[in-house]
């Protein structure tokens, strides 16, 4: 003999999501929709960017920082041009960071063997010697763009 009650069928997982009016949909999707006249969408935005730093080469994080300074790397590509160096400067930048960096280090390699020499002085050569190693270093602290803007 056949069962007379039919058991009741479990929903699907998509059956329970509740339906939504075709209006607040429609409402929803044009509101999202809208930029306004004078911003482009977030993906133009990425491709211009992505398309600079491969114009640039694709830069390290340290090389951004040699060149724009500790925020380099967090910038913008306006924010890098506003600052004084837009992204078709940036190899010769780079270039002249790199050559201010390979003094300041020779610099610095030339005062560490004054100290290894003469380092049993008397103190105050001792603080001279600190001191023009701290105005060295001070100078070496700037960025190329700060260096573009004084000189």
């Amino acid at each position: 003999m056949k069962k007379r009650t039919a058991t009741p069928r479990k929903k699907s997982p998509v059956n329970r999501i509740p339906q939504r009016s075709r209006k607040t949909s429609h409402r929803k999707v044009s509101a999202a929709s809208k930029v306004s006249a004078g911003q482009k969408s977030a993906g133009a935005n990425r491709s211009e960017g992505i398309r600079l730093f491969q114009l640039v080469g694709r830069p390290t994080a340290e090389q951004f920082i040699r060149v724009y300074g500790e925020r380099g790397p967090k910038m913008t590509w306006e924010e890098r041009a506003a600052a004084g160096i837009p992204a078709e400067k940036f190899r010769s930048a780079l270039a002249a960071a790199m050559r201010k960096w390979r003094e300041v280090r020779e610099q610095l390699s030339e005062i560490h063997q004054l100290f290894q020499v003469s380092g049993r002085g008397r103190r105050g050569q001792r603080l001279s010697r600190v001191n023009s190693v701290r105005a060295l270093s001070e100078t070496c602290s700037g960025t190329v763009s700060q260096r573009i803007v004084t000189e």
